[in-house]
């Protein structure tokens, strides 16, 4: 559910607060802190002077537009949030109100974090492995290779990314390679054998 909420233009106090709202910082419905700056004390300490600079900053253009910060919940408990907001105004152009949209997105930044963490792992166990590896789009061009493969062939890496792999692997040619590469599946495992020939000519 969305958390909806209007607020002070100049002070950014929270006038008026759903019950997504506050369930996101914590409360229960008929909760709401009646104490000054509740909103703004809420705000993780390192996100607090950004957040508020940013939401002056576009106050004073009138500007809408979208933050991604963290809160700390009456519990203690950090969560990200995604605001999407706009700048009420009246007949005269004057600001009257901020009013936006309040979206906890807690998990999906968990989701990132961990992605970027395997992404990290999977690099290095890429980088570092002491086998060769290669990677290869479905019409067996290399688009990647580590650095063994290229220190046990003795290519440049941008001497071979880009090639057909039947240019490398002396066993296949291109329609061999469109043969056993057609039909994976996602997470599909297949083994072949073949013959790498190395810059000397060797295999």
């Amino acid at each position: 559910p969305y958390g909806l909420y209007r607020a002070d233009p100049g002070t950014l106090e929270t006038v008026y607060a759903n019950e997504a709202f506050k369930n996101i910082h914590g409360y229960s419905p008929e909760e709401w802190p009646d104490t000054p700056n509740r909103w703004e004390a809420s705000l993780h300490p390192a996100d607090a002077a950004s957040v508020v600079d940013s939401f002056q900053t576009r106050r004073e253009s009138v500007n809408s537009g979208q933050l991604e910060y963290r809160i700390q919940t009456d519990d203690g408990e950090t969560r990200w949030i995604e605001d999407t907001f706009t700048w009420e105004t009246d007949a005269d152009g004057n600001v009257t109100a901020l009013v936006g949209v309040y979206t906890d997105i807690t998990e999906r930044k968990e989701r990132e974090k961990r992605l970027r963490t395997t992404t990290t792992q999977l690099e290095a166990l890429f980088d570092n492995s002491p086998d060769m590896i290669d990677v290869l789009d479905p019409e067996g061009t290399i688009l990647d290779v580590n650095r063994r493969f290229c220190e046990e062939l003795g290519y440049d890496e941008n001497e071979v990314v880009g090639r057909p792999i039947w240019e490398i692997d002396q066993s296949v040619d291109a329609d061999d390679v469109t043969s056993l590469l057609s039909g994976f599946t996602p997470d599909e495992r297949r083994k072949f054998e073949g013959e790498y020939e190395r810059r000397d000519g060797s295999l």
